[in-house]
């Protein structure tokens, strides 16, 4: 592998949602599937015209802005590559990644919101779509909630969204995937510590061990989706050779991972899901400095299933 490669040029944005309980809010371990949830129904609510029950049967589905960021398809990439049934979402919800989510009356809560490509042009969309949420309430409790203020995390918290006036103030700071520093890395060692259960599969299961190589190929896929979401274009890189090189060259030193077990309520499925995955950190040492574009990458893009809510994010350092 060459000792540089370029990363896709997704554009992205980020900012701090911060929030006030009006009321007490109960918010299961890792809350960022019920502010999925509740955002994605708050979201339907202000653009479907048709209230088809499934997107794909809808003649609007290619148009419209709900399906396109909460039911990405097929039918939504312009280029050839994948052909998938189901496409990772422009969009990544960073709950308070906190294990006790009880919020009394009045109580400050704050959430990151990751915008790519093409859903950056929906932001007054997401914002609207979680004060609604606010209004009709979230978790068990249906506690009901005020944005605050939006800010900008890039640009040192720079306000986006005034909550007191409900108006978009200014324009969020855009930066590319490419934009991404790498680090210094002195030495042949990597720690990954993984904040959210992260939810892997090898052969059809979810793996409670993480080979390096593995962990490096499920960051080639969801980048190059979401390259071919978010930007409509593909990634031209020798993903064979980059595996390869990965499982030859960087060996597993130390694991502290575990397996984690917590379930989350799906309002559309009407059903329990079961969400575990792997938390704590995992050491790898070798040949990492090649890799580390792709690993910065992942610490903004998360990795492993469901990373629309916020699992699979994880810090790099260096030992």
């Amino acid at each position: 592998m060459p000792d540089t490669f370029l990363l896709p040029n997704i554009t992205l944005i980020k900012l701090r949602l911060s929030l006030t309980a009006l009321e007490p809010i109960y918010l299961p371990p890792f809350s960022g599937s019920a502010f999925r949830g509740g955002f994605g129904a708050a979201l339907r609510r202000c653009c479907c015209i048709t209230h088809k029950t499934v997107c794909q049967e809808c003649m609007l589905k290619t148009s419209c802005i709900y399906a396109s960021i909460f039911e990405t398809a097929q039918n939504h990439v312009t280029v050839d590559g994948y052909r998938l049934s189901d496409y990772p979402r422009p969009f990544i919800i960073e709950p308070p990644f906190i294990k006790s989510n009880h919020y009394k009356t009045g109580d400050a809560i704050e959430c990151n919101l990751i915008l790519m490509g093409k859903a950056i042009d929906y932001l007054p969309f997401f914002i609207y779509a979680f004060s609604e949420l606010g209004k009709r309430g979230i978790g068990s409790s249906r506690g009901r909630y005020k944005i605050k203020e939006i800010t900008d995390i890039p640009d040192n918290e720079r306000e986006i969204f005034n909550g007191n006036t409900d108006q978009i103030i200014n324009s969020p700071t855009r930066f590319s995937l490419r934009d991404l520093t790498t680090g210094d890395i002195t030495g042949a060692e990597l720690s990954i510590t993984f904040k959210t259960p992260v939810r892997i599969k090898r052969e059809n299961r979810f793996t409670k061990s993480l080979d390096f190589h593995l962990l490096i190929q499920n960051l080639l896929r969801r980048i190059s989706l979401l390259s071919m979401v978010c930007e409509d274009t593909s990634w031209s890189i020798d993903y064979r050779m980059m595996i390869k090189e990965a499982s030859e060259e960087v060996r597993l030193k130390d694991s502290g991972l575990y397996w984690y077990d917590w379930q989350s309520y799906s309002g559309r499925q009407k059903s329990k899901m079961n969400l575990g995955g792997l938390l704590g950190t995992i050491v790898y040492e070798g040949g990492i400095k090649n890799f580390l574009p792709l690993l910065k990458a992942g610490e903004c893009l998360h990795i492993g299933k469901a990373c629309t809510f916020g699992l699979g994010k994880y810090t790099l350092s260096y030992p």
